[in-house]
Protein backbone atom coordinates (compact mmCIF):
# COMPACT_ATOMS: atom_id res chain seq x y z
CA UNK A 1 0.00 0.00 0.00
CA UNK A 2 2.86 2.40 0.97
CA UNK A 3 4.62 1.72 -2.71
CA UNK A 4 1.44 2.70 -4.41
CA UNK A 5 0.89 5.91 -2.66
CA UNK A 6 4.31 6.82 -2.93
CA UNK A 7 3.80 5.88 -6.91
CA UNK A 8 0.45 8.16 -6.79
CA UNK A 9 2.37 11.07 -5.32
CA UNK A 10 5.45 10.74 -7.54
CA UNK A 11 3.26 10.91 -10.62
CA UNK A 12 1.69 13.71 -9.22
CA UNK A 13 4.59 15.48 -8.13
CA UNK A 14 6.84 14.92 -11.13
CA UNK A 15 4.05 14.04 -13.79
CA UNK A 16 6.57 12.03 -15.96
CA UNK A 17 4.05 11.89 -18.81
CA UNK A 18 5.60 13.77 -21.29
CA UNK A 19 9.13 11.81 -20.40
CA UNK A 20 7.79 8.03 -19.68
CA UNK A 21 4.55 7.78 -22.08
CA UNK A 22 1.42 6.96 -20.43
CA UNK A 23 2.60 3.82 -18.77
CA UNK A 24 4.59 4.66 -15.25
CA UNK A 25 5.67 2.34 -12.48
CA UNK A 26 6.72 -1.44 -12.45
CA UNK A 27 4.07 -4.32 -13.68
CA UNK A 28 2.74 -4.11 -9.35
CA UNK A 29 3.04 -0.65 -8.41
CA UNK A 30 0.63 1.38 -11.07
CA UNK A 31 -0.31 4.49 -10.54
CA UNK A 32 -3.96 5.59 -10.29
CA UNK A 33 -3.45 8.20 -12.73
CA UNK A 34 -2.31 6.28 -15.48
CA UNK A 35 -4.03 3.41 -17.61
CA UNK A 36 -3.94 -0.35 -16.02
CA UNK A 37 -4.02 -2.75 -18.42
CA UNK A 38 -7.26 -5.39 -17.99
CA UNK A 39 -5.14 -8.43 -19.23
CA UNK A 40 -2.25 -8.86 -17.03
CA UNK A 41 -2.19 -12.56 -15.18
CA UNK A 42 -1.94 -13.90 -11.78
CA UNK A 43 1.77 -14.09 -12.02
CA UNK A 44 3.03 -10.75 -13.29
CA UNK A 45 1.25 -9.40 -10.81
CA UNK A 46 2.87 -11.99 -8.52
CA UNK A 47 -0.05 -13.65 -7.04
CA UNK A 48 0.70 -16.58 -5.66
CA UNK A 49 -1.61 -19.43 -7.64
CA UNK A 50 -3.62 -20.18 -4.36
CA UNK A 51 -5.23 -17.01 -4.06
CA UNK A 52 -5.01 -16.56 -8.50
CA UNK A 53 -9.04 -16.10 -9.16
CA UNK A 54 -8.19 -15.85 -13.40
CA UNK A 55 -9.66 -19.12 -14.81
CA UNK A 56 -7.42 -21.72 -15.36
CA UNK A 57 -8.50 -25.55 -16.04
CA UNK A 58 -8.59 -28.23 -13.47
CA UNK A 59 -10.03 -31.57 -14.12
CA UNK A 60 -11.24 -33.76 -11.06
CA UNK A 61 -9.45 -36.85 -10.49
CA UNK A 62 -9.40 -39.98 -8.82
CA UNK A 63 -8.87 -39.62 -5.34
CA UNK A 64 -8.19 -43.09 -4.51
CA UNK A 65 -5.18 -43.40 -6.78
CA UNK A 66 -1.59 -44.26 -6.15
CA UNK A 67 -0.79 -40.60 -7.31
CA UNK A 68 -3.30 -38.67 -5.45
CA UNK A 69 -3.14 -41.27 -2.07
CA UNK A 70 1.16 -40.91 -2.24
CA UNK A 71 0.69 -36.88 -2.79
CA UNK A 72 -1.72 -36.71 0.15
CA UNK A 73 0.98 -38.63 2.69
CA UNK A 74 4.09 -36.39 1.12
CA UNK A 75 1.50 -33.72 1.61
CA UNK A 76 0.97 -34.70 5.45
CA UNK A 77 4.40 -35.65 6.41
CA UNK A 78 5.32 -31.96 5.03
CA UNK A 79 3.36 -30.94 7.48
CA UNK A 80 4.66 -33.36 9.72
CA UNK A 81 8.62 -32.39 8.55
CA UNK A 82 8.05 -28.61 9.00
CA UNK A 83 6.70 -28.57 12.66
CA UNK A 84 9.85 -31.13 13.40
CA UNK A 85 12.39 -28.53 11.57
CA UNK A 86 10.99 -25.48 14.03
CA UNK A 87 11.21 -27.59 16.91
CA UNK A 88 7.56 -27.69 17.49
CA UNK A 89 6.82 -31.76 17.65
CA UNK A 90 7.19 -31.28 21.81
CA UNK A 91 3.82 -29.13 21.48
CA UNK A 92 2.25 -30.00 18.26
CA UNK A 93 0.83 -33.28 17.67
CA UNK A 94 1.87 -35.58 14.87
CA UNK A 95 -0.27 -34.96 12.33
CA UNK A 96 -2.21 -38.82 10.62
CA UNK A 97 -3.22 -38.94 6.70
CA UNK A 98 -7.17 -39.62 7.03
CA UNK A 99 -8.38 -39.43 3.71
CA UNK A 100 -8.70 -37.18 0.20
CA UNK A 101 -10.95 -34.97 -0.42
CA UNK A 102 -11.09 -34.22 -3.29
CA UNK A 103 -7.98 -34.02 -6.33
CA UNK A 104 -7.81 -31.94 -9.39
CA UNK A 105 -5.10 -32.32 -11.93
CA UNK A 106 -3.95 -29.28 -14.15
CA UNK A 107 -2.55 -30.57 -17.68
CA UNK A 108 -0.69 -27.19 -18.78
CA UNK A 109 1.19 -27.01 -15.58
CA UNK A 110 1.08 -31.07 -14.62
CA UNK A 111 0.25 -29.90 -11.16
CA UNK A 112 -2.30 -32.06 -8.79
CA UNK A 113 -3.91 -29.99 -6.73
CA UNK A 114 -5.65 -31.64 -3.07
CA UNK A 115 -7.38 -31.48 -0.33
CA UNK A 116 -6.51 -33.60 2.66
CA UNK A 117 -7.95 -34.80 6.15
CA UNK A 118 -5.97 -35.08 9.19
CA UNK A 119 -6.23 -36.32 12.57
CA UNK A 120 -6.34 -35.53 15.07
CA UNK A 121 -7.16 -31.79 14.33
CA UNK A 122 -9.73 -33.07 12.03
CA UNK A 123 -8.20 -30.92 9.44
CA UNK A 124 -8.50 -30.01 6.12
CA UNK A 125 -5.43 -28.78 4.45
CA UNK A 126 -4.80 -27.93 0.31
CA UNK A 127 -1.77 -27.42 -1.91
CA UNK A 128 -0.49 -27.79 -4.81
CA UNK A 129 1.88 -30.22 -5.84
CA UNK A 130 4.14 -31.38 -8.72
CA UNK A 131 5.18 -34.71 -9.18
CA UNK A 132 9.37 -35.20 -9.75
CA UNK A 133 10.23 -38.88 -10.77
CA UNK A 134 9.30 -41.01 -7.31
CA UNK A 135 8.60 -37.88 -5.20
CA UNK A 136 6.19 -35.01 -4.96
CA UNK A 137 7.18 -31.07 -4.43
CA UNK A 138 4.71 -28.92 -3.04
CA UNK A 139 4.58 -25.80 -5.19
CA UNK A 140 2.03 -23.47 -2.91
CA UNK A 141 1.61 -22.51 0.42
CA UNK A 142 -0.19 -25.43 2.39
CA UNK A 143 -3.85 -23.60 3.39
CA UNK A 144 -6.23 -24.72 5.81
CA UNK A 145 -9.63 -24.62 4.40
CA UNK A 146 -11.56 -25.55 7.66
CA UNK A 147 -11.94 -23.49 11.13
CA UNK A 148 -9.16 -24.29 13.69
CA UNK A 149 -10.28 -22.29 16.25
CA UNK A 150 -7.56 -22.65 18.78
CA UNK A 151 -6.73 -26.05 18.05
CA UNK A 152 -3.05 -23.88 17.20
CA UNK A 153 -3.01 -21.87 20.42
CA UNK A 154 0.58 -22.91 21.55
CA UNK A 155 2.17 -22.46 18.15
CA UNK A 156 5.04 -19.31 18.53
CA UNK A 157 4.03 -18.15 15.45
CA UNK A 158 1.34 -17.06 13.04
CA UNK A 159 1.49 -18.73 9.88
CA UNK A 160 2.04 -22.43 11.58
CA UNK A 161 -1.31 -22.07 14.02
CA UNK A 162 -3.19 -23.50 11.08
CA UNK A 163 -0.95 -26.50 10.74
CA UNK A 164 -0.51 -27.51 14.70
CA UNK A 165 -2.58 -29.56 16.55
CA UNK A 166 -1.64 -28.60 20.34
CA UNK A 167 -0.96 -31.10 22.65
CA UNK A 168 -3.04 -29.56 25.33
CA UNK A 169 -6.33 -28.43 24.15
CA UNK A 170 -7.66 -25.71 25.47
CA UNK A 171 -10.94 -27.35 27.36
CA UNK A 172 -14.50 -25.47 28.17
CA UNK A 173 -16.59 -26.33 31.03
CA UNK A 174 -19.69 -24.67 31.95
CA UNK A 175 -19.91 -23.96 35.46
CA UNK A 176 -23.80 -24.07 36.97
Amino acid sequence: MKMLCYINFCDIYFNYRSEFGDIRGGIRAKSILRPILYDRTCEEMEIPDEYCICEQTWYKTDIHGDDVTNAAQFLINDINNSLKQKNLTEICETLNFIEVISAEYHEAKAALKIVVGASPSNGKYEAQLLKEENNFKIITKITRLDQYGNQGYCAPAEDIRPLCYCRQQFTTTAKH
